[in-house]
This record gives structure tokens, C-alpha cells and sequence, in this order.
């Protein structure tokens, strides 16, 4: 098997722009084929006579007058906010939308042997896919990939693809975009060939912790004949290890009929003193699985899986490798500042990377199946996942995407659990919910029976019946003024997870909560609130601190996912109302700026010694007030001074932080701990001058000049000594110069209407609290680009996007990811 990526060279356009001038249609034509649109409507594109598609499903249609696009593509991001819109959406667009691409195949591609695929891995959603004017597939699932096969309509030349999209419908209660949003592959391979996602491997390991370690590989394939003849196949199974070495081979022979599909067995292999996937050794391996007829290859599929134990148990938690592990989660929806749902993998890597910069070590894909290469970037730097399916039902859709979803992730040692549905109220305490679940549960242990099963349950989680009786692990979304006594009553042989928590709110940079300008501030209260209805954490949650001593003090519980990583489109709390278009829900904002709650997560969750002092010390026309000073540090004492002058000592415990009265007066505030090691730290803010230049710093100091790498840019505004301006909110103007691309801007701000692409190349975007940042895409040339950054009133500043020589891969697991930026004031 071959798999090419075909991201590039689509045309696009929404549906009321088109304007079909190659067809023309009689009376009775459109009048029977029942078009509301000159694109047609998703009732009638069943009903086309094969090859002879109308409108942009046509070969010949002119698409000319269409903009090209690259993939991913989320082209509700691109839409300005307007209170007409869907507010869950962040007041986006969505609508319906067409792709069209040429597909340029070799006579050796195709013919009676060959097998022609596409493969999507998700579409935002209810998906049309055509190709040469026949419809070739079609996908409801916004989260999950399908595959098109397309061996029998194309021919060797150029080929058309044409893909309707309709994403009028919503699946979730946040922003989801719109469009094809992750990557199309070409796949082909011979007709005896494994189904897709056909190959497994299942592993049993004995001996940990003794000289003994051993592991027993079971592996199988799903083979096809997909031709009109009988024929004989071979299967050849080999292991390699993380440096590419031969560790295990195996072989077997198939008789197949024609159309007949078998399930392969190889038998027991052994592998001696196995390396085992951890959090800080991510150590692979490799099944690579080829299929001949005659001595003729038919297809080749490699697969990375690794080798660990995972075990839940009710009175101690999770373990690892028979290691004890908290989980330290968060929830994460994906949507980020410029893209939208269209996260490039460069850009999944940096913000996987903020994560385990603050000591967390498992994410929950809330809550849908993820991209693929989010789950290799979690097997790459050790982060453990709960891995969620959208929409839980026993229909045969729903099953479908439920089992694709299992086949597909079931070989990613960070997933340790499979998660059947999120807050299904009206069920999931009941005889009816506990039946769909032991069937969905069953039918997904046809397909995987290494993880646990579980479920977010937000209400009635300590009722006898329900999910609770077919659960693996109780999920328990909150913990709503109550205790797990009746629980632990009820169910003591239950492992329980806190699949959901806290729920904090803040906005980045504001220490005032002001409802009519849409902020909540930083500081992590959970005493009164400052306004009616508006407070750090809405009524179903709990403040950060208080719900993570709760799962820190309990052995019993395995760990927390906390409500959310980033913030996100939609979803608007606490202002469920217009011009706010984001929740304020994240540890990070919408850009990836950390909060200051980041700190708090830092200090009690990584190993590294914190002290992080906030708010700035900036606040002019405030002289003389009173304004709160809070530290979070892992620090037993911190004491804290203002313009060198001692405001006294303060004890922190374990998960607490420190807080102080201070009057303002301008000048430097400064902490300082001692760390349990006697370090001293020492972290200061400064009162700064007004905004003076613009300073830009890239995440990283080189690039891949592969067409895919992204340089994630933060755009400061700074006084004349280089100090971040914390009230700084001048419009900046971006510009390159080169073949690089700016692909999104953002702030972080939720009340933003500010556009987050780019228009005519050029990206403009109001600082907010001093910050900005720009996405920009490398090209595929080995030729750098100059970032440039200009603003009325301030200093400019450029930025060489630089290329870097590609080195050898090593044959090592990388160490646990370092942090690469931080952001001062």
C-alpha cells in the first residue's frame, strides 16, 4: 500500500456563490431532480444517473473563479462573527461549501489489479464525495474518517474529486467549523489486500519488575479478495524495534474466493526483555505485514504500536507499567486562534507541548475522536488519552463511527481508555442506558480488548444502575456539592475517574471581572462573587485549586481531566450572549498564552520548581489602592517585596498558593522562595512605561522548508526597556516578505470580531494585553522569509523565518519535552 497526502492544489467556494454556467438544465430536469440550489441538495445526489452528476460534481464544470486552498481548510474561521449567526459557534458561519481537485493518476496506478482509495481523515460534516461525476461516498460524522474507493471510476490522466460539504447541522454545543479540516491521502495497493485499518496486534506481558520480562505478540490481518478469481495469499509479519531491528518474523498462507474476506492469525510470537512505552519512554515498535500472490507483493501496511501494562484499580488508582500514576488531564476541544478546527500538525505539536511544559500528563479528546496525528504526537511525548466517541447510540450509524474509531486508535499506546458518551442525562441512570451501553461496549471489545471502558456522567453518577453497571471506570463529570461516600457504598470494586473538572473561568490579563466588557479576572476565587452570576467557576463547577486537592487527597481516585486545556469558540460562559464569542473556560487562552491559573498547574503537577507572582504592576490612576498580590509556587515559604521593602512571609501547602493585601505604588514587586533543595528563586514584576516598539519571538530557531512546518510567532508590545506593556492594545500590521505565508492571527481575546486570516496577504490584529499571535506556513522552498510587524506610534520590528539542515532520525525516544517559550511581564 501507498499513501500519498493530497492536501494541496483544492479549489474552493460556498454553495450561494456558485454559478453553474456548464449546465443546462430543462424544466423538468430541475423540477425532477428536485435542486433548492444550482448545486443540488443532499436528498437528490442518490438519485443521479452514474457519471452524470450535475453541477460542481461534474467534470466539466468551470471552477476557475474559485479560490485555491490548501488542507486542512476551516473556512467557518475565515467568516466575521455576526449575531445572526449560531452563537454556540462563536457566531461563525457555516453553510454548505464545495472542494474540487485534479487527480492526476499513472496507467501503473490503476487497472484490473489495482485498488484506488481516498481517504479522509474528517470532515466538518455530512460529506458528498464524487469523483469523474460519480458519487463514490458519503459520510455524516464530522470527528471520524471514511474511505472512498474509487478503483472502478477513475482512469489514467487527470481525474476530478469534487466534495459537498453541509455543515449547516451541528453535533456539539461548540464551535466545530466547517470544511475538510484534516488530511485526504491517496491510497492504493493490489486487489488481495488487508481492509483498512485491517491489521492488529494484541499484546500480553509478563514479568514486570523481574528479570523475567517477557512479551507475547498476537497478531492478525483482515485480508480481501477483491477480485472476480480464486488466489492464494501470503502474509508476512515483521517486528522491529525503535532502532529498526528485526526482532520477530512470522508467516501464513490464505486460500481466498472471489469477494471472500478472512481474518488471518499468525501464530505466538515472544519477545525477550521488551523496552516498554512509558511517560519518559516513549520506545515504539513496528508490525509491518506484506500480502503476495504468486511472488507478486499486493500490499504492504505498517503499523507503530508499545508495549505497556495499564491497570485501574478502585482503592489505588491508575498504574502504568504496575507504576502508580495521577492523572493530570485536561479536556481539549480542538480549536485554535487563525485556523479554527484546522489545526496543522507543526501547530498540534506546540500546543501538546504547552501542555506537558505544565506538568500535565493525559488529555480527553471532548469531545470527539481526534485527528490521528494528535494520538502520534501523545505516543511521541507521553501523554496518556481518553479517547471519546461523539454520539453515543446503538444505531447502525452510530456504532459505524464508534468501531471506526476503535480500529483506527487501538494501536497508540498513549490511549488507555475508551470513552461510549459524555452527560447523556436523559439515560445514562437508567435500564435503557445501561443496555445500549453493555452492547456498544461489547461491540467495540470485538475490535479491542486491551482498555477500559468509561463515561462522563454529570448527574445521578452515585445511582446504582445505569453506565455505573456496565462501566470499566466510573467517569464522573464534577463533584457538585456532594461526597463519594454513597458512591464508594455502592460500588467499592469501581475504579472512578474524574473525566470532567472545575471549570474555571478567567480572561488572560484582566484582574476585574467587568460584565459589560466581557472579562472575568485571574485570581482563582471561590469565596463571594464580585457580580450576580459572575463568578471564577459557573454553578455545576468548582474553583481550580479546590477540585484538584479533592482528586490529589483521594488515592482511590485515578485522576482529573479539568474543563479546558485552551479556550474555545462558542460554548460562551460566563456571557452567553453577543459581542462575547469565546468561553473563558481554558488554563491557555485561545492563541496558547497561558493564564496565570497555568502556573498554579505548573507548580503542583511538573516537577520544576515554580514561583510566579501575579498581577503586573502596572495600574496608573491606581495609587493607593488596595490591590490583591497572589504567588503560586511549590515553594513551602514565599516572601514577598515591594521596592525592596518585606510585606511579609507566607506558608503555601501542598496545591495551595499564597496571597497578600498590597497598596499599589509604582515600582518592582518581587518574590521570593526557597525551594525543599534550599534554591532560592526569586520572580519580579515591574511597573512599565508606555508602549514603545513591537518585539517578535518565534517558537522555534529553524524550520523544515517541507510546505507543512508552521512557525508559531508572538508579536509583544513593549516599553523602551523591552518590558511587556500588560494594557498595550495597538492595532499591528503583519507582512512577509518570501514565499511563507501567514495563515491566522490571533489575540486570545473571546470578544473579538477582529477577522483571524489574513486579507490580500496582509494580517492585521489589535494587541490584547500587549500580545498577538501569528501562524505562518513554511514553504517548500529552501528560500527564508522576512516577517515584518508594524503598528502606528511603536518601533517595528522583523523576523527571519530560517531553514535548518534535516538530520538522520535517532534511533532513541526523545526525552520529555522542555519548554521552548515563556511569556513575562
Amino acid at each position: 500500500m501507498t499513501r500519498t497526502q493530497i492536501n494541496n492544489n483544492w479549489t474552493f467556494a460556498l454553495d450561494e456563490h456558485i454559478r453553474d454556467r456548464s449546465v443546462t438544465w430543462t424544466g423538468w430536469e430541475h423540477s425532477l431532480l428536485g435542486f433548492d440550489s444550482v448545486s443540488g441538495t443532499d436528498d437528490c445526489v442518490n438519485w443521479l444517473k452514474a457519471g452524470r452528476c450535475y453541477g460542481p460534481a461534474t467534470p466539466s464544470f468551470d471552477d476557475s473563479s474559485w479560490r485555491a486552498v490548501d488542507l486542512p481548510h476551516d473556512w467557518s474561521v475565515e467568516s466575521t462573527p455576526r449575531p445572526e449567526d449560531h452563537p454556540r459557534n462563536g457566531f461563525h458561519r457555516a453553510g454548505v461549501g464545495w472542494y474540487r481537485r485534479t487527480l492526476t493518476l499513472t496507467a501503473d496506478q490503476i487497472g484490473n489489479e489495482r485498488r484506488v482509495a481516498l481517504r479522509f481523515d474528517g470532515i466538518f460534516r455530512d460529506a458528498t464525495v464524487f469523483v469523474n461525476g460519480h458519487l463514490v461516498g458519503q459520510n455524516r460524522s464530522g470527528y471520524i474518517g471514511f474511505v472512498c474507493d474509487i478503483s472502478d471510476v477513475v482512469e489514467p490522466g487527470d481525474n476530478v474529486i469534487a466534495v459537498r460539504v453541509n455543515a449547516t447541522a451541528k453535533e456539539g454545543w461548540f464551535y466545530e467549523g466547517a470544511g475538510i479540516y484534516r488530511h485526504v491521502w491517496l491510497v492504493t495497493s493490489g486487489r488481495v489486500r488487508m481492509l483498512d485499518d485491517g491489521l492488529r496486534v494484541d499484546t500480553r506481558i509478563d514479568g514486570i519488575g523481574t528479570a523475567s520480562l517477557s512479551t507475547a505478540i498476537d497478531a492478525s490481518v483482515e485480508l480481501i479478495n477483491d477480485t472476480n478469481n480464486p488466489t492464494d495469499a501470503v502474509a508476512t509479519l515483521v517486528i522491529r524495534n525503535w532502532s529498526n531491528t528485526v526482532v520477530a518474523r512470522a508467516e501464513q498462507r490464505a486460500p481466498l474466493g472471489p469477494g471472500e474476506t478472512r481474518e488471518l492469525r499468525f501464530d505466538t510470537l515472544t519477545l525477550d526483555n521488551p523496552r516498554l512505552w512509558s511517560l519518559d519512554d516513549r520506545s515504539r515498535y513496528t508490525a509491518s505485514v506484506e500480502t503476495c500472490v504468486g511472488n507478486k507483493s499486493s500490499d504492504h501496511v505498517e503499523q507503530r504500536f508499545g508495549l505497556r501494562t495499564i491497570r485501574f484499580d478502585a482503592d489505588h488508582g491508575f498504574f502504568l507499567n504496575e507504576q502508580p500514576v495521577k492523572l493530570k488531564g485536561v479536556c481539549s476541544h480542538q480549536d485554535h486562534a487563525g485556523v479554527g478546527c484546522a489545526i496543522p500538525d507543526a501547530l498540534q505539536r506546540w500546543r501538546l507541548e504547552r501542555l506537558v511544559e505544565m506538568g500535565c500528563n493525559a488529555i480527553r479528546t471532548a469531545h470527539n475522536p481526534p485527528t490521528p496525528e494528535m494520538l502520534d504526537l501523545c505516543d511521541e511525548l507521553g501523554i496518556l488519552v481518553m479517547d471519546e466517541i461523539r454520539c453515543f447510540g446503538t444505531s447502525e450509524e452510530a456504532i459505524s463511527q464508534l468501531v471506526r474509531m476503535v480500529r483506527r486508535d487501538r494501536h497508540h499506546p498513549s490511549v488507555i481508555m475508551w470513552s461510549l458518551a459524555n452527560e447523556e442525562m436523559a439515560v445514562h441512570a437508567s435500564d435503557v442506558g445501561h443496555r445500549m451501553y453493555a452492547t456498544l461496549k461489547r461491540i467495540a471489545r470485538q475490535h479491542d480488548i486491551s482498555r477500559p471502558f468509561t463515561a462522563g456522567v454529570n448527574n445521578d453518577w452515585d445511582k446504582p444502575n445505569g453506565f455505573i453497571e456496565a462501566e470499566d471506570v466510573h467517569g464522573i463529570n464534577y463533584l457538585p456539592n456532594g461526597s463519594l461516600d454513597t458512591l464508594r457504598a455502592n460500588r467499592p470494586d469501581l475504579p472512578i475517574v474524574i473525566a470532567e473538572a472545575s471549570s474555571a473561568i478567567s480572561t488572560r490579563g484582566e484582574y476585574v471581572t467587568d460584565p459589560a466588557a466581557g472579562t472575568v479576572h485571574e485570581y482563582d476565587d471561590h469565596t463571594e462573587p464580585q457580580h450576580e452570576h459572575v463568578v471564577n467557576w459557573p454553578f455545576w463547577g468548582q474553583a481550580a485549586e479546590l477540585s484538584w486537592k479533592i482528586v490529589a487527597a483521594k488515592d482511590f481516585i485515578a485522576g482529573t481531566f479539568v474543563w479546558t486545556s485552551f479556550d474555545y469558540r462558542g460554548e460562551q460562559s460566563p456571557y452567553v450572549r453577543w459581542p462575547s464569542v469565546g468561553s473563558h473556560f481554558g488554563i491557555l487562552d485561545l492563541c496558547g498564552f497561558p493564564k496565570d491559573r497555568f502556573y498554579y498547574y505548573k507548580a503542583w503537577w511538573s516537577s520544576e520548581d515554580v514561583l510566579h507572582v501575579f498581577p503586573h504592576w502596572t495600574w496608573p490612576g491606581r495609587e493607593g489602592e488596595i490591590i490583591d498580590v497572589w504567588v503560586y509556587s511549590n515553594c513551602p515559604r514565599v516572601e514577598l517585596l515591594l521596592n525592596g521593602e518585606s510585606l511579609g512571609t507566607r506558608e503555601i501547602e501542598p496545591n495551595g498558593h499564597a496571597e497578600w493585601k498590597v497598596e499599589y505604588r509604582p515600582g518592582t514587586l518581587e518574590a521570593i522562595g526557597h525551594t525543599a533543595a534550599g534554591i532560592e528563586l526569586r520572580r519580579r514584576v515591574e511597573t512599565v512605561g508606555p508602549p514603545h516598539a513591537i518585539r517578535l519571538r518565534s517558537d522555534r530557531h529553524a524550520y523544515r522548508f517541507d510546505g507543512h512546518d508552521v512557525a508559531v510567532v508572538t508579536a509583544e508590545v513593549v516599553d523602551a526597556h523591552g518590558r511587556l506593556a500588560p494594557h498595550a492594545a495597538n492595532a499591528l500590521r503583519f507582512e512577509l516578505d518570501g514565499p511563507a505565508r501567514i495563515i491566522g492571527l490571533g489575540n486570545g481575546d473571546p470578544n473579538s470580531h477582529e477577522p483571524d486570516t489574513p486579507q490580500r496577504g496582509v494580517g492585521v490584529r489589535r494587541a490584547f494585553h500587549g500580545l498577538v499571535q501569528v501562524l505562518v506556513r513554511i514553504a517548500d522552498t529552501s528560500v527564508g522569509s522576512v516577517l515584518r510587524a508594524t503598528a502606528d506610534g511603536l518601533h517595528s520590528a522583523e523576523l527571519v523565518l530560517a531553514g535548518e539542515r534535516q538530520e538522520t532520525a535517532s534511533s532513541e525516544p526523545p526525552n520529555r519535552t522542555k519548554s521552548i517559550m515563556e511569556h513575562k511581564s
